[in-house]
């Protein structure tokens, strides 16, 4: 129970700047290296869960891992268009 409260946490965290960045379609300030490091620690934590089937690792992570995708788009939109 406890695994699923620390994923809801960590999702609940994301939700703010996501509606942030899909509103203004503007990501200039978040770090992209950020989302990255956070978005593979993400991809382990699913391996984890996977290898150990619980979904307390499973679900909370791949909402997250979603939420950082969608910020790393818009980052390097961003980039690329100037």
């Amino acid at each position: 129970m406890i695994g699923y409260l620390a994923s809801l946490c960590v999702l609940l965290a994301d939700i703010p700047l996501v509606i942030k960045v899909l509103k203004t379609k503007d990501a200039e300030s978040v770090s992209i290296l950020t989302y990255i490091i956070k978005s593979l620690s993400m991809i382990c934590w699913i391996i984890y869960g996977l290898q150990h089937e619980d979904g307390s690792y499973i679900y909370g992570n791949l909402i997250s891992l979603m939420f950082g995708m969608i910020i790393i788009f818009y980052k390097l939109k961003q980039v690329k268009t100037g």
